[in-house]
């Protein structure tokens, strides 16, 4: 596996990575993971799964080639120990000849595209300061990478999307894959790590949280395209409807600062707390203890942040974007709103708030929802399948290629 992110660097693609590699090594297949050098080694993880680290380019955006370049060319050294490659794209970028650099299959997933989260980044966004050099280097120059993003299109084996809206988004790109094998795998959650039973009743008092408040939970990068600004705007109206009920927002990032300023000129800043990174048992626990989730994302390539409130309890509130529509059933395990829509976000909240009785029931379903068909083994279950299904037919010389799932 290439993957650019991985523990202990998390993030979306790499919590994905991980749990794919880790579940495929309790399986019983030797995995073995090339990402990128980081200080720490993580060490938490199967025997049967190996972490080899690679030599990147430390720029933003274009780390994605510069470190699958690197990983490539350790993978063709040691390439009899092999039977297939999975890419996780688009956080690691193959150039084109990789395709026919080695003897083994590519099997590409892609975590959304570059072209579909610069569509989404505007300048009255962002922030003209170091912090920010990954959002302004997404608008300006992710537009080089695109041809590589179709390379994993075409030449890979098998691709791999997780939501309805990118498999919508890629068959517009025409782009066509060669093999006809493009996929759709929903996105897992770890419903062990992210369960109800994880709540804590006096965390409230770590935060200066009164007992009699509610909370509104956020969790996620301070970045453009997660639209924490009508996060706060929806809290805005919250608080001239109801009065005991608290902000947690839960992460960091190059708009933070621009996020606290916007609290103090909605006059919110009391009543929003932003709390930074915590650890990952401190995330579980606030996951569920709180009382409802809201994410306002502009775009996602899925969104595992929504799957994780789920799991853990925590009915969602977020935009019609990535794989929300794909998991949230509106009126029974949360809600959709269009983006920009901060009143019809606080309208929900209202509903989920004030009526504890709804709120129980629903935070049932969110549960119940996640254990039905989005457990990482029954992803992992799914990669075998097509696993085996492109080892069956790697390379069809005859340029007849056998159909895969169909990505709808």
């Amino acid at each position: 596996m290439i993957t650019s992110e991985f523990p202990p660097k998390w993030g979306g693609v790499g919590n994905y990575s991980f749990f794919n590699a880790n579940i495929l090594a309790q399986k019983g297949h030797k995995v073995t993971v090339f990402t990128r050098e980081q200080k720490e080694v993580f060490k938490d993880h199967h025997k049967n799964l190996k972490i080899v680290p690679v030599k990147w380019l430390k720029v933003p955006v274009f780390f994605t080639t510069s470190m699958a370049k690197h990983a490539m060319a350790e993978i063709k050294e040691r390439e009899d120990e092999f039977d297939i490659l999975h890419v996780q794209s688009n956080m690691a970028l193959l150039q084109q000849y990789h395709y026919s650099f080695l003897k083994i299959p590519i099997v590409s997933t892609l975590h959304g595209t570059w072209r579909g989260e610069r569509s989404t980044v505007q300048y009255k966004h962002l922030s003209l300061n170091i912090e920010s050099i990954n959002d302004l280097s997404i608008k300006w120059f992710s537009s080089m990478l695109d041809k590589y993003e179709d390379h994993a299109i075409k030449y890979s084996n098998a691709v791999v999307i997780g939501a309805r809206s990118e498999c919508k988004a890629v068959s517009q790109r025409g782009v066509k894959n060669i093999y006809n094998r493009v996929v759709r795998i929903q996105h897992g959650v770890d419903t062990e790590s992210f369960d109800p039973s994880k709540k804590d009743p006096d965390y409230k008092k770590r935060f200066g949280i009164p007992k009699n408040h509610k909370v509104v939970l956020h969790v996620g990068r301070l970045a453009a395209r997660k639209g924490v600004a009508e996060v706060l705007l929806s809290f805005k109206h919250i608080l001239r409807s109801m009065s005991n009920v608290k902000l947690l927002i839960v992460g960091t990032g190059p708009l933070e600062k621009k996020l606290k300023r916007m609290a103090i000129e909605l006059n919110i800043d009391k009543d929003t707390i932003f709390a930074g990174v915590v650890p990952f048992d401190e995330l579980q626990m606030l996951y569920a203890s709180a009382d409802i989730f809201l994410m306002h994302s502009y775009w996602e390539g899925f969104g595992m942040t929504n799957q994780e409130a789920l799991a853990s309890g925590l009915p969602c509130i977020c935009t019609n974007v990535g794989g929300a529509p794909d998991i949230i059933n509106n009126g029974k395990n949360g809600y959709l709103v269009d983006v920009g829509d901060a009143k019809a976000m606080a309208k929900y909240s209202l509903k989920l708030l004030k009526d504890e009785e709804f709120r129980v029931k629903m935070s049932c379903s969110a549960r119940n929802s996640m254990l039905s068909g989005f457990k990482w083994h029954d992803m992992v279950d799914a990669y075998l399948e097509l696993y085996k299904q492109v080892l069956d037919d790697p390379k069809n010389e005859k340029g007849q290629p056998r159909v895969g799932k169909k990505c709808f």
